[in-house]
């Protein structure tokens, strides 16, 4: 899908709820923000940002419904990271001072900082990328909803499956 993406991914995640929903015996629903991840392959700060906002977007409408299914378990995670993304108050030094010269993304053998972008009037901050590729970065996992408690701390990725399989009482 191109970006503006019409339909949302918390409009998809809304109707998707509302058809399983009429399931009287329950439903799963996986919803992927998968473009943020093409996103960080490219280094596009812009793209990122934007996808991750629609991601929350579509967390929300989960969530709301959570609010009115207290039996319902919500877990949001990611498969892994992509593009070493972190963001940094002011440029760092040693950031392309030219990035119209040569190639725009490469300063020496790292990549150049994205921005500045706004968060609130007058704060600035910049994005700056360490790898086109995926990484090893511990990912978050934040769950609400019944079943929530055993997605508490570090542990394998496997654990998350192990927790869904339990939430959903199927046997071992």
């Amino acid at each position: 899908m191109a970006r503006p993406y019409a339909p949302s991914l918390a409009e998809m995640t809304d109707k998707a709820i509302a058809i399983l929903d009429k399931n009287s015996s329950g439903f799963f629903l996986m919803v992927e923000g998968g473009q943020i991840d093409q996103a960080a392959h490219v280094n596009n700060a812009l793209g990122t940002l934007g996808d991750v906002a629609g991601f929350d977007e579509a967390v929300e409408v989960a969530l709301e419904y959570q609010a009115q299914h207290s039996e319902t378990l919500v877990i949001v995670t990611a498969d892994h990271a992509t593009g070493g993304l972190t963001i940094e108050d002011a440029p760092q030094d040693g950031a392309c001072p030219d990035p119209n010269a040569g190639d725009p993304r490469e300063c020496g053998t790292l990549l150049h900082e994205d921005g500045p972008f706004s968060e609130n009037p007058g704060a600035q901050f910049w994005v700056d990328w360490t790898s086109t590729n995926h990484t090893a970065d511990d990912v978050p996992v934040m769950a609400v909803g019944p079943g929530s408690a055993a997605l508490a701390g570090t542990y394998e990725n496997t654990h998350v499956f192990e927790a869904m399989r339990d939430a959903l009482g199927l046997a071992h």
